[in-house]
């Protein structure tokens, strides 16, 4: 189960808070610990090593963009994929925003072959505080240039998304806060 919730500064100046929880499957092989590395462009980013299959589930960049990949359990258009969807943030690394590691992404995907990844969803927020979100269910891409809150889960993934959308919708509504709801 991953969630991620993004929310612009409220004094209108740019960036954003970012929140993210991975899944907590128990089977899964631990994680590493966030490392600061090099993109192929020279480009600094921190982000947490996947023990099992490599890649990342969250990259930050120094120019302030969060790429994020949570894994798709409500398509049922592909299969898992042979390469781990943790590499799509590593991939958007050296990205300059959020637009760009959209392009990136779809590249990233073409070059690797459309069945090579299981359905995913992209999450990308940057400095301005644009974001947007990219989704492959194995055949067909989506796409949305406005994201706040975006939810996976392997058991049950309809109904719990339901649900933390539910919750979200209501904590938007108690604190008072703009927020959109995936």
């Amino acid at each position: 189960m991953c969630t991620v919730s993004i929310r612009r500064l409220e004094d209108g100046s740019a960036g954003y808070d970012l929140w993210f929880n991975r899944d907590e499957k128990l089977a899964r092989a631990s994680e590493f610990a966030p490392r600061l590395y090099a993109a192929k462009n020279g480009r600094l980013y921190l982000a947490p090593g996947d023990g099992e299959r490599g890649g990342t589930w969250l990259m930050l960049n120094q120019r302030g963009l969060t790429v994020c990949v949570l894994n798709d359990y409500e398509t049922s258009h592909a299969g898992p994929g042979r390469t781990s969807r943790g590499l799509l943030p590593l991939a958007c690394a050296g990205c300059e925003d959020s637009a760009e590691a959209a392009d990136v992404a779809r590249a990233w995907v073409s070059t690797a072959g459309e069945n090579a990844l299981g359905p995913f969803l992209l999450v990308a927020a940057d400095v301005t505080g644009a974001t947007g979100a990219l989704g492959w269910n194995g055949r067909v891409w989506t796409e949305r240039t406005e994201i706040l809150f975006a939810t996976s889960s392997s058991f049950e993934p309809t109904r719990v998304r339901r649900t933390r959308e539910a919750a979200h919708e209501a904590l938007v509504e108690k604190t008072g806060r703009t927020a959109a709801a995936l």
